[in-house]
């Protein structure tokens, strides 16, 4: 087995954890970051923005030894910044965090949407003559039902009666059930 000899030790790999100073774009800084100057150190209390095509950017800081100082520093938008990460920031996790919460709350609403689809009123329909295309509301005692199940059985019934008394002299009628956001008859005429 080789020895690693002590000038080729392997080196760590550098994070923002391990390293909280580092040089960055100006589009880069985030709300809390710290940056120092000439005058003093400064918190990045805005979001950065560009002006001239994006060739300058521009961010506004708060002087840390007093907060009522208030400036809108101006830097090359390709101009690479000190910046020291704020304590409050949870970098990557905190982002991977962000958006799991929001795929979370897209999956929870397009779930409640499928359950009201499946929870909406149901309306028996009857066609008459049989495959004219001429809809209107069942004038069975009921037409509205809660569930789909009870429509189809309900219209199930009313088809087999109306098979068994058709005339020669009148055409059959069909009996469906539709969600109550579907009107077979098409959209209304202005």
């Amino acid at each position: 087995m080789a020895r690693q000899r002590s000038s080729e030790k392997k080196r760590e790999p550098t994070s923002s954890a391990t390293s909280p100073a580092r040089r960055v774009l100006p589009m880069e800084l985030q709300i809390g970051d710290r940056i120092t100057d000439e005058r003093g150190e400064w918190r990045v209390i805005g979001r950065p923005h560009t002006t001239l095509g994006g060739k300058s950017a521009h961010v506004r800081v708060e002087l840390v030894e007093q907060p009522n100082v208030i400036e809108v520093k101006t830097w090359g938008a390709h101009e690479r910044i000190k910046r020291e990460a704020s304590d409050r920031r949870g970098g990557q996790p905190m982002m991977r965090l962000t958006r799991r919460g929001s795929l979370l709350v897209a999956f929870c609403l397009l779930t409640s949407a499928a359950t009201a689809y499946a929870e909406c009123a149901w309306v028996m329909w009857e066609e008459r003559p049989l495959k004219s295309g001429e809809w209107r509301l069942a004038t069975t005692t009921v037409s509205t039902f809660e569930t789909k199940r009870s429509c189809d059985d309900i219209a199930a019934v009313a088809n087999r009666s109306e098979a068994s008394r058709a005339q020669a002299s009148e055409p059959p009628s069909l009996f469906r059930c539709l969600p109550d956001t579907i009107d077979p008859r098409g959209p209304k005429a202005k």
